[in-house]
């Protein structure tokens, strides 16, 4: 769940993964081993420091977490490891691991909190911060900013501010300044971007009426109202307020012959402002993700080996070893849950099913080959969830359908979905419902969705008006951001129909999302993966108090109940037919041996040879197991025997009892 401490867990992991850089093995006078301090590397100190920036970008104040990261991030270490020859050279047990550097990977950053969030929560930390820094240096980016409080700005004002969150968050702009300067975002650059920032604040400040008939020879459209505030923004962003005004508030429909304008109605125009306002934070979060990856990426300098004292390592990209930690957003469920929830769940669904295929479908496989019964994963597995969700006929089609269209609606795509998937037992569908409202039983749990504007957030499409009157901007981060949009537009209006509606379908924020998890599914193939299960104590956010019955729902939707359940049914260890004829023939009483057996039954098959060595070797094992509740505690499968837990240990310490016997002592 969100809140249960996953961003917290990576930091430490990512601090202990850098201890490896501190020391390494060397000789003293005496010729013994002993831990050589070599500090910490400038690479090292940039990917640690790099937690703040990420957190005050990219982490919001939410109803169940007051940190909660609105994003997912996969930060790939990279490691330098001696090589094996080195390594016995030196009489080392363990090769010498530097670490050269890392990049990050980032996924789904949460825009639509820039300009809307529920009650009781905040948007991103840094809007906050940058209000509690000092007012000369507030001055210096924009004198807006001068003596201002959150409820000078709309974006921010409806958070629930308190004097104790202004005090934090005015130590947290001290540690985010620290850590600024370490990758360079200093003096104009730092206030290019704060600055952006500003623009962002502005536009929420934008109030849009209807325009009067007596205002202008023709009806209908609107205008800003707010003139000081439109003002202030064009002296801010570096562009003609009219022009502003213009981009906003009317759309150049054009044809292959003429081009004709339309004026919005208030709620549109405003939605333009938001979707620029949006387009611009994430932007920003982009560029301070470039920045970090840029300083701390792998170096193969001079400087960096002599710092490493690494005269057998070896800074070759294609020889390093990767360490990749993966922090992604908690499962999310609350009193209105919109797109970024569906979002949110649906990557949690994917690594439940990741989850359950490393741990159980590989073994499940294993079994059906060798013949063996088989244990139940339908209480774990979630496939049928997935099939709901994101398959061809799922949810997720027909609200790309309705995106392609240009009368694509929220109602239309919840009636298509509701119809087509009437028979599943996955989506919920309640009498009660509103036309936008839907559910789905989750692995974790039921949660109902409203659809208003998931039409619109999957499209994520800023209006071209908009695009070609921001790239005028005198701001260059928005400037050279929004230049390249309009370039890219231009090639899409150039292209043939069906490649432009492939443009355009690649362009949804949900089939960005699902690209990015196909690479990152194929990047976690590639490893030996660990899984970290995040318990979240109370509700209350409060230290040092448990809540069991929380604790235990957690436990028991995560499936890691159901995983024990399935473990204990499971057969843990495992020896081919031979290794068990060789490794435990020994035990056998008497004259009963493989050799004796085999005299007996001729031919017998490797499979029952092994059956007829363990039925006697567990005569007496099963009443030794029996307090465990294992009735079998092997199972012969074509090419292996499978053992419980315990058998095959006690099986072990029977040999080596057996053998010491024969001992010379």
């Amino acid at each position: 769940e969100s809140g249960a401490g996953k961003t917290e867990s990576v930091k430490l992991l990512m601090s202990h993964l850098a201890q490896i850089e501190h020391t390494r093995p060397s000789l003293n006078s005496c010729g013994t081993k002993e831990e050589t301090s070599l500090g910490v590397s400038e690479t090292v100190k940039r990917i640690l420091d790099s937690n703040p920036l990420f957190e005050s970008f990219g982490n919001a104040k939410t109803q169940r977490n007051n940190n909660s990261s609105r994003f997912g991030r996969l930060t790939q270490l990279h490691f330098d490891v001696e090589d094996p020859e080195s390594t016995r050279d030196s009489d080392r047990e363990v090769p010498i691991c530097s670490l050269v550097g890392s990049s990050c990977t980032t996924y789904l950053i949460e825009k639509n909190r820039v300009v809307s969030h529920n009650k009781g929560e905040r948007t991103y930390h840094i809007f906050y911060q940058l209000l509690a820094a000092p007012d000369q240096f507030k001055e210096e980016v924009w004198d807006g900013l001068k003596h201002a409080t959150t409820d000078d700005f709309k974006y921010l004002s409806s958070s629930d501010y308190s004097l104790k969150e202004h005090e934090m968050d005015a130590k947290e702009w001290c540690l985010l300044q620290e850590s600024m300067k370490i990758f360079e975002l200093e003096g104009e650059s730092l206030k290019t971007i704060l600055r952006a920032l500003c623009i962002i604040l502005q536009l929420g400040n934008l109030t849009f009426e209807e325009r009067c008939v007596e205002q202008t020879e023709s009806s209908g459209g609107s205008i800003i109202s707010s003139r000081d505030e439109l003002e202030s923004l064009s002296h801010l962003i570096g562009i003609d307020s009219e022009k502003l005004e213009i981009s906003m508030t009317t759309r150049v429909m054009r044809t292959s012959n003429d081009e004709c304008f339309v004026k919005l109605c208030p709620s549109a125009a405003k939605g333009g402002c938001d979707a620029l306002a949006k387009e611009i934070y994430a932007n920003v979060f982009d560029c301070l993700v470039a920045k970090i990856n840029k300083h701390t990426k792998t170096s193969s300098t001079e400087e960096q080996l002599q710092h490493q004292g690494a005269e057998n390592l070896h800074l070759d990209a294609s020889k390093l070893k990767q360490v990749n930690v993966l922090d992604i957003f908690g499962f999310e469920s609350f009193k209105i849950n919109g797109f970024e929830q569906l979002c949110i769940n649906y990557v949690n669904e994917k690594l439940q099913n990741k989850y359950v295929s490393d741990n159980f479908m590989i073994i499940q496989k294993e079994y059906l080959e060798e013949g063996i019964p088989m244990f139940d994963l339908s209480l774990v597995d979630n496939s049928d969830i997935l099939k709901v969700i994101e398959t061809r006929g799922g949810i997720f089609s027909y609200l790309s359908e309705e995106c392609l269209l240009t009368t694509g609606n929220d109602r239309a795509f919840v009636y298509k979905a509701k119809s087509k998937l009437f028979n599943s037992s996955t989506l919920i569908k309640k009498k009660l419902h509103k036309p936008t409202e839907f559910g789905i039983h989750h692995f974790a749990g039921p949660v109902t969705y409203d659809a208003d504007k998931f039409v619109e957030r999957n499209r994520d499409k800023l209006p071209e008006d908009i695009i070609d009157c921001t790239r005028l901007s005198t701001n260059q981060l928005l400037r050279d951001h929004f230049q390249t949009m309009f370039t890219s537009l231009d090639e899409v209006t150039s292209s043939g129909l069906k490649k432009r509606t492939a443009l355009l379908t690649g362009q949804t924020v949900l089939n960005k999302l699902r690209s990015q998890l196909k690479s990152l599914m194929e990047s976690i193939d590639e490893t030996r993966t660990r899984y970290v299960r995040c318990l979240k104590p109370n509700e209350r956010m409060l230290p040092r108090l448990t809540d069991h019955v929380m604790m235990m729902r957690q436990l028991e939707y995560s499936g890691l109940v159901t995983a024990i359940a399935i473990s204990r049914e499971t057969f843990p260890s495992k020896l081919s037919h031979d290794l068990v004829r060789r490794r435990f023939e020994c035990l056998l009483t008497g004259v009963i041996s493989s050799r004796v057996l085999l005299r007996l039954e001729h031919p017998i098959t490797s499979k029952k040879l092994t059956e007829k060595i363990l039925q006697k070797l567990f005569c007496s094992v099963k009443e030794a197991l029996s307090g465990k509740g294992n009735d079998n505690p092997y199972i012969c499968g074509k090419t292996r025997a499978y053992f419980r837990p315990g058998a095959l240990e006690f099986l072990e310490q029977k040999r080596e009892k057996f053998v010491s016997s024969f001992a010379v002592r």
